[in-house]
């Protein structure tokens, strides 16, 4: 079997658009099954009829998803600065999904759900989310330069 090599620069621009469309799959799964959506009476997720195991399945996920990537990457500082290529795409791919319909002239008026999707998207990905990931990015960083 050949080994193939792959150029670092390469390496990392791949992991980062694995890690963000890995966070935006997360993302739309828990919001699609009633989590993560912004409720202004702050009630609990358990309140809404869905059981609060996905919640923490999306941040367990979450964690796991960036410790791995910032694993494979092996450099903190790299590390650090993807996270943040990393969610800028996860927010963009949140958007997109959520704005589709609108974006292909489904519902009318249009414009309408473009609105509805840019506060969904920030509700859902800040501010409890991104640490979550920041922190799976130090744990990861910290594993992969020991191990690697």
């Amino acid at each position: 079997m050949p080994i193939i090599s792959i150029p670092r620069k390469l390496k990392s621009i791949l992991v980062v658009v694995g890690w963000g469309t890995s966070l935006a799959a997360l993302t739309l799964g828990t919001m699609f099954q009633g989590l993560l959506l912004p409720n202004p009476s702050e009630i609990l997720p358990a309140s809404y009829g869905a059981n609060p195991l996905w919640l923490w399945l999306f941040y367990l996920g979450s964690f796991a998803v960036s410790a791995l990537a910032a694993m494979l990457i092996s450099d903190i500082g790299e590390s650090i600065v993807s996270i943040f290529f990393a969610y800028g795409l996860t927010a963009f791919v949140t958007l997109v999904v959520l704005a589709l319909p609108d974006f292909l002239g489904i519902v009318q008026p249009s414009g309408i759900l473009q609105q509805s999707a840019i506060l969904f998207t920030f509700n859902a990905l800040f501010p409890f989310p991104l640490l979550v990931a920041l922190v799976g990015t130090i744990v990861g960083s910290a594993l992969g330069e020991r191990l690697f």
